[in-house]
């Protein structure tokens, strides 16, 4: 039996229900891949949308990464009124499982000599009601703070099904171009329970309703997803520099697409969740 076909007797005898995640949370495709990003009505705006390495946490651990960057405000200037925009995913999540959701955060004012009174408002959002915010402040050299913020950003919710989940950043005046806020590491924790990271999609064709979307059930369809992802050579589909458990770069996406990636996803999917 080749290795191809070892694969397809794992999917066949491997379904199981989970919770969901989100798809690209932590932004190391490179781009916005499974993100809806919209402006908030009716007066958003972002100057500047991008996903790029950025070191979210400054002085922190976490080091250079992709992440999601902004420059947000209002299209308009007008008194009263925050705007900017909003990045979400739809989620199938368990009915009255209470989940956490977390968001690394940061806002940098690039003007050395200025200072801007606003850099960012944060919020995540469930339903496009905000469940835990945090206003950044007046940012620049003559700022308290300083012309930099790095921070987390955390809150809770009940799920009831289907909902939409993400974070918004905001901010009362027109966008400059002098700050960045910046988003990274996106997750969903339910109830303390495991997330499912082979969980892909809802539907294996393409151009379907719920293809790409992810919905709490392991079975076939992520499979087949991900082996489309694979034969496609979609950036998606790097998963790992190893395929050997323990080793060095295992589970650490390197930007070379190969069978140690395809291994790696089949050694997820057989796990379950």
């Amino acid at each position: 039996m080749n290795r191809f076909a070892v694969g397809l007797a794992v999917v066949a005898g491997c379904a199981t229900a989970s919770l969901a995640q989100f798809t690209n949370g932590d932004f190391e495709t490179g781009d916005f891949s499974g993100w809806n990003v919209a402006f908030t009505i009716p007066n958003g705006n972002a100057s500047y949308q991008n996903v790029e390495l950025f070191d979210i946490d400054g002085p922190g651990p976490l080091g250079t990464n992709f992440a999601a960057r902004f420059s947000v405000g209002r299209l308009v200037f007008a008194n009263g009124g925050d705007e900017g925009i909003e990045m979400t995913q739809t989620l199938n999540l368990t009915a009255g499982t209470a989940y956490t959701l977390d968001a690394d955060i940061a806002a940098i004012n690039t003007n050395a000599t200025g200072s801007n009174s606003q850099g960012g408002i944060f919020d995540l959002i469930v339903d496009g009601v905000s469940i835990a915010n945090f206003a950044v402040g007046d940012l620049g050299a003559s700022a308290t703070q300083g012309p930099e913020f790095f921070g987390h950003l955390t809150g809770t919710f009940t799920a009831s099904g289907t909902h939409t989940v993400g974070i918004s950043i905001r901010r009362p005046f027109t966008a400059p171009g002098n700050l960045r806020q910046s988003v990274d590491n996106m997750t969903l924790d339910g109830g303390g329970g495991p997330t499912c990271a082979p969980d892909l999609t809802t539907g294996a064709i393409a151009g379907q309703p719920g293809y790409g979307v992810p919905n709490g059930i392991l079975n076939n369809d992520d499979f087949f997803y991900y082996l489309a992802l694979f034969a496609a050579n979609d950036p998606a589909a790097d998963l790992t520099t190893g395929a050997i458990a323990g080793q060095p770069g295992y589970g650490v996406p390197n930007g070379i697409i190969n069978n140690d990636d395809f291994f790696y996803y089949l050694a997820l999917f057989a796990a379950g969740c």
